[in-house]
């Protein structure tokens, strides 16, 4: 008996710790806890991604990511990656969304899978990126500038712009922010951003791309913001200068134009402004309405399935829509209410561990109930077991709360697709207040009378393998394992097979207990008449 118990309290402690081991992210680590929330937002014609950072509970622990994407037509986001730490930058590029990580690390990501980025040469720290689908760029931080670039890697061609070295104001050794467009598998330096006292933190850097045409918008140590285009004119940069103070984020329109949302001073007062970038595209200048952008929260600008999006970070997420003009279309809408369709809650690993760790019990227990089992079968005055298909009669009468919770659910997620995973699993709401109520008023009858509502319908009885009413703690155990049951009834079938093919029709909380279920007209063998030959 005591090694018996030995293992399943062995057996219980593996299961826990597998279950805590899967509820942990599994995301890369990051080399410097972030506590900044950051908002991205990467868009093509098919499909809107969000990647929001916000800091955890724990001072010293990294950041929490979370990578949405939401389809065209759907209506709701699903969740693509967990990562751990801060995500600096995020793109869209040859279908899939690009992330950049805080350690300098990027990952490609789309549904279902992922994959690691190239670092740059040269020692170089990658600082933003952008792409679409045909070309992905990168601004890194390079000791030595182009040159020690080019002489890590391979020549290729580029811009004839002289290099010009910067000391970053983060206080690195001398470097300077280089452009690099990703060919085949590896980055190849292109271009020095000829900015002085440009800040080469995360943040102070905004790049975006149309094929082989570049913007960057680079802060500076004054506060005089730089915005740089390169390609619109063979081998040429232009540099517009703005309001000292002013802040720039680049992004692309409804029609995939290069756009700038510019917040500078103007009179005294503040001013938001959305400005065309690409000289060939003809003038844009759209001031936005006060009040359109947060004032402090981490906000991100883009377009998407029809509108320009602003999408802002405080206790949720906010999504505000705007037309083509800028004008406000709707109020702001929270959307971090909105479940992804593959999300579960955390304590469903939980769950899942109890009824493993449950089922586990039961087959321990009824091994050690085996010889019971077998003096029963021994005995010609052996209860009778009652029939299969009355048990399952009686079952069904005793499952209607959990039944109709079931129904419930059901019809919720016929209006909302995005539970369909938690109905799948039995988490909904609906489903766990129909299972608690039907734990509760078997255990409850059966303790009192020996029999459940359903029982006493079609006339059976629980008893013990002798044929006496069971002890208390046998009811408690039988019902209890009633959850192995409800979680394994679809797909397995698993009562119903027990039911058919163990000698005494016991299923699992009767193995586990050592009770048996028996028709009150006949409760033993030794009941039927034997007519002569």
């Amino acid at each position: 008996m005591k090694h018996v118990v030995r293992n399943v309290l062995f057996v219980l402690i593996l299961c826990l710790t597998a279950t805590l081991v899967n509820g942990q992210s599994t995301g890369p680590a990051t080399t410097a806890p972030s506590v900044h929330s950051r908002v991205h937002i990467a868009s093509s014609a098919s499909d809107y991604w969000l990647a929001v950072t916000r800091p955890t509970d724990k001072p010293d622990a990294p950041a929490a990511s979370v990578v949405y994407v939401r389809e065209q037509g759907a209506e709701r986001f699903s969740v693509v990656a967990r990562l751990q730490g801060r995500i600096d930058a995020m793109t869209r590029w040859s279908g899939r969304a690009v992330v950049l990580l805080e350690d300098g690390q990027w990952l490609g990501l789309w549904l279902g899978n992922s994959s690691n980025g190239a670092p740059l040469p040269g020692n170089a720290r990658i600082i933003t990126l952008a792409g679409d689908e045909d070309s992905l760029w990168a601004i890194g931080a390079v000791p030595g500038g182009l040159r020690a670039a080019l002489a890590s890697t391979r020549p290729t061609t580029r811009s004839t712009t002289t290099p010009t070295t910067t000391t970053t104001s983060n206080g690195g050794l001398d470097s300077t922010p280089v452009l690099f467009k990703l060919q085949g598998s590896d980055w190849q330096p292109w271009l020095e951003l000829p900015v002085a006292d440009a800040v080469l933190t995360p943040g102070a850097i905004s790049l975006i791309t149309s094929g082989d045409r570049v913007a960057a918008a680079i802060q500076t140590t004054s506060g005089q913001p730089t915005l740089i285009t390169t390609g619109f004119v063979p081998n040429v940069t232009n540099e517009l200068p703005f309001n000292r103070q002013a802040t720039i984020q680049l992004f692309k329109g409804l029609r995939g134009e290069m756009l700038s949302l510019v917040r500078t001073q103007r009179d005294g007062a503040l001013v938001e402004t959305i400005a065309t970038v690409d000289p060939t595209s003809g003038d844009s200048l759209i001031d936005l309405p006060k009040g359109v952008l947060p004032p402090r929260d981490p906000f991100a600008i883009g377009a998407a399935f029809g509108y320009l999006r602003i999408v802002s970070l405080n206790d949720q997420i906010n999504e505000q829509r705007l037309s083509a003009d800028g004008n406000p279309v709707g109020s702001p809408e929270p959307i971090d209410a909105m479940r992804a369709a593959d999300e579960v809650p955390g304590w469903s690993n939980y769950f899942q561990g109890t009824v493993v760790a449950m089922l586990i019990v039961a087959i321990f227990a009824s091994m050690r109930n085996r010889d019971a089992t077998r003096e029963a079968l021994a005995r010609r005055d052996r209860p009778r077991p009652a029939r299969v298909w009355i048990r399952l009669s009686a079952a069904a009468v005793d499952a209607l709360p959990w039944l109709v919770g079931l129904t419930f659910a059901y019809l919720r997620v016929q209006t909302k697709p995005q539970d369909s995973l938690l109905f799948a699993l039995g988490l909904m709401p609906e489903q766990l207040i129909g299972v608690g109520v039907y734990l509760l008023h078997t255990t409850i009858s059966e303790l009192v009378t020996g029999r459940t509502i359903g029982k006493k319908l079609f006339g059976l009885r629980v008893v013990n393998l002798t044929g006496e009413r069971p002890a208390v703690g046998a009811i408690l155990i039988r019902n209890a394992m009633r959850i192995i049951d409800i979680a394994l009834l679809y797909p397995f079938l698993l009562p119903i097979l027990l039911l058919l093919f163990t000698p005494l029709r016991q299923r699992a909380g009767d193995a586990a207990a050592g009770t048996m279920v028996v028709d009150v007209a006949a409760p033993r063998m030794t009941d039927e008449i034997e007519t002569p030959e």
